[in-house]
């Protein structure tokens, strides 16, 4: 007598395993389905850092501390000011004070960004913004700083305000 309701051949014999609906006990992890969920997670811990800076000469700096019992990871940020006629400025961001960092040569921490030059605007009272987002997030411990610091201004001397901003994913506890 021909069976009524066959087995269907698929993937447990083609390894040779039990059929009948059971898993394979040697491949049960490799062929169980895995959802990556650190993405959905980092969507809930979204935040904003927002503050700003009044500046009249290259070297004036922000800077933002990741506070203790935090831990950051930093997606993007952005730089932006309003300009008085025929002035400018650029600037750059770097990670200081690091968890590893060398305590001896401060300064010379890398900048993981530099802003194009910004204004140069024939027009005064015009914004001009430049922002990053990075390829992998910057993972920044307790006590990690990101500093904005000018490389680059007219010689107008005219004070301004540049308004920083980071997006990051903010973890605590």
């Amino acid at each position: 007598m021909a069976q009524v309701n066959r087995i269907p051949r698929g993937f447990l014999d083609f390894v040779g395993a039990q059929t009948g609906g059971k898993n394979p006990p040697v491949t049960e992890n490799a062929v169980s389905p895995t959802i990556e969920m650190t993405p959905f997670y980092q969507a809930q811990t979204l935040a904003g850092v927002n503050d700003t800076v009044a500046h009249t000469v290259v070297g004036s700096s922000l800077n933002v501390a990741v506070p203790e019992g935090e831990t950051w990871l930093l997606f993007a940020a952005s730089i932006r000011t309003t300009y008085p006629a025929n002035s400018f400025d650029q600037w750059e961001l770097t990670l200081n004070e690091l968890p590893r960092g060398n305590v001896i040569d401060l300064a010379s921490f890398p900048a993981i960004w530099s802003t194009r030059v910004l204004g140069n605007l024939a027009v005064p009272g015009q914004r001009d913004i430049d922002s990053v987002s990075f390829p992998t997030p910057y993972p920044l411990s307790a006590g990690t700083i990101i500093r904005a610091t000018t490389t680059q201004r007219d010689t107008l001397g005219v004070s301004r305000t540049a308004r920083i901003q980071y997006v990051i994913a903010q973890y605590r506890g």
